[in-house]
């Protein structure tokens, strides 16, 4: 099955979508320029911003090298700050992490915990929620729901 990640953040009332893709390495990098949309916006419309992240989702992406430009850079850039560290201030986080396609399709939501610009964000692995995809309503909601297990 192919596994994708997106991650969620909420940061000054407007949500920040990111597609990530895993690297031959293993690890799990930021790709293509993050979503941004009001924190007003429905639970649908969060839901397909969401499930279009998804699509941008890949597994074994070239490893970068170490001396390449932060994986950040686009979401600073789009943002106007100078580093991570200014992102991170006052912002909360959710991970969504999809496997199968279509009926077969689960999707696992996990809050995270901000531990600042030299931790990141860390997972709070027992609020996470696993259920089978039923609509972009749904995912919408479920990941607003976990915005209040975010710290």
């Amino acid at each position: 099955m192919t596994a994708r990640l997106v991650s969620v953040e909420l940061r000054n009332d407007e949500y920040i979508v990111s597609a990530n893709s895993q690297t031959e390495a293993g690890f799990w990098i930021s790709v293509g320029t993050p979503f941004r949309l009001p924190d007003s916006a429905p639970a649908g419309k969060l839901g397909q911003v969401i499930r279009d992240a998804l699509s941008q989702s890949q597994q074994g992406v070239p490893t970068p090298p170490r001396d390449a430009d932060s994986p950040a850079r686009p979401l600073l850039d789009l943002l106007g700050l100078p580093d991570y560290a200014s992102y991170m201030k006052g912002a909360r986080s959710v991970e969504v992490y999809a496997e199968g396609i279509g009926t077969d399709e689960s999707i696992e939501v996990t809050p995270k915990r901000n531990e600042g610009a030299r931790g990141g964000f860390t997972t709070i692995d027992e609020q996470a929620k696993v259920f089978p995809y039923d609509s972009p309503g749904q995912l919408g909601t479920e990941v607003i729901r976990a915005f209040d297990k975010a710290l």
